[in-house]
């Protein structure tokens, strides 16, 4: 059991990294004197990349890509549209569901990959 409990460690911490980085973002992104759209955006695609990479294995085998990207966006992406309160923070999301939808993207190639190597039958599935 001690494989499981690191995965949902890491699950947790993948989780937390995501809330926090997404917080920290709306927070420096509500300050009056910061006018830098372009490096919040890149920050916010960091952001949703690294805390679906951390999570881990459990999204590679999540049932579906759609709705685990549209999870990890919500929980990295929605901070500064409920801090800003206005239309055009709404792009805030794509950006976070851009680095989101990577990441998935990457651990179900990755998973796929591992087991074409191991010798089973690997890859996509439409569902």
């Amino acid at each position: 059991m001690p494989a499981a409990r690191s995965v949902r460690n890491r699950e947790r911490i993948g989780i937390a990294l995501g809330a926090a980085l997404g917080l920290l973002l709306a927070f420096v992104d509500s300050r009056p004197g910061f006018d830098a759209t372009g490096v919040t955006a890149v920050l916010l695609v960091a952001a949703g990349l690294v805390s679906v990479l951390v999570a881990g294995p459990a999204l590679a085998l999540a049932g579906s890509p759609i709705l685990a990207t549209a999870a990890w966006t919500a929980l990295v992406g929605l901070w500064i549209v409920i801090v800003e309160r206005s239309t055009g923070s709404l792009l805030a999301l794509v950006f976070a569901a851009i680095g989101a939808g990577a990441g998935v993207l990457l651990l179900r190639w990755r998973h796929a990959n591992a087991e074409a190597v191991d010798g089973r039958d690997g890859g996509f599935t439409v569902r």
